[in-house]
């Protein structure tokens, strides 16, 4: 089989009639042969299409470099191998047909954008060795139903969930090392029933929970009272229940826009 080089664009490859079963990258450009060089770094299968791969070059970072030209193809699913660190900012966006992503134990970054819009992606494992979620990472999923968050995270970025409809569960993992949940990370989970915050939390951005009109529970369990900014559970349910420390029950109460929903606080 002949090695094609210099050609950086995966979809003129397919388009010019070869039936290709792996592509790889060398050198900023994409080729393909029959001998492989270092780990798998990115699988993906296609409605009617056939799968390919990009193979590690050296750089650990998925770039939309190496997926771009998959939206052309309908992505249905993906496999991120084990010589990534990092899925880079807005490496799979608007990758509207994705419905599953496996990621492997190597990740330690998802980056800004990394899945916005991919409206069909329905559940996702994030590696425990996470440490680092960027803005808007799942903003838009609104198929997406389930997440649990690494206990390495120490940050919810702005607008990471917003937008996602359907999730109706967020759990964090336990020893959970995070301390602020940024604005609009949860905005627009209208699906979100309960959360569980944990104990290190001590700032709740502005709108992180506007319009999470099925919210009905969250429980917080941080002794002191985290900074409950500007609009932050604006629009939830009317029934919604805030449940807190018991030591803590009056410091809630009173606290700056705590205070406005003291009505709905309860001891645990």
């Amino acid at each position: 089989m002949p090695i094609i080089s210099g050609n950086t664009n995966i979809s003129n490859i397919y388009y010019s009639g070869y039936t290709i079963s792996k592509i790889y990258a060398c050198g900023g450009s994409l080729v393909w042969s029959e001998t492989p060089t270092g780990g798998t770094k990115f699988i993906a299968t296609f409605a009617g299409k056939p799968n390919y791969e990009v193979e590690c070059d050296g750089n650990s970072v998925l770039t939309t470099g190496d997926t771009k030209s998959a939206t052309n193809y309908e992505m249905l699913t993906a496999e991120i191998g084990s010589c990534v660190t990092e899925i880079g900012d807005s490496a799979l966006l608007y990758l509207t047909y994705l419905t599953s992503v496996t990621i492997s134990n190597s990740v330690t970054r998802i980056g800004n954008q990394a899945f916005t819009s991919c409206y069909a992606l329905t559940s996702i494992d994030i590696p425990s060795g996470v440490t680092s979620i960027g803005w808007s990472a799942f903003n838009n999923c609104s198929g997406l139903t389930s997440i649990t968050i690494p206990s390495g995270v120490t940050r919810i970025s702005q607008n990471v969930f917003n937008g996602c409809t359907s999730l109706s569960s967020c759990t964090f993992e336990e020893d959970s090392q995070l301390t602020n949940i940024s604005t609009s990370a949860f905005e627009n989970c209208s699906g979100l029933t309960s959360i569980d915050i944990p104990s290190g939390v001590t700032s709740i951005g502005s709108y992180a929970f506007r319009n999470c009109s099925g919210l009905t529970s969250i429980t917080v369990r941080a002794e002191t009272p985290p900074t409950l900014n500007l609009g932050a559970l604006a629009n939830t349910n009317t029934n919604l229940k805030i449940y807190v420390p018991s030591a803590s029950l009056e410091a809630y109460k009173s606290a700056t826009n705590w205070s406005t929903y003291a009505s709905r606080i309860y001891s645990l």
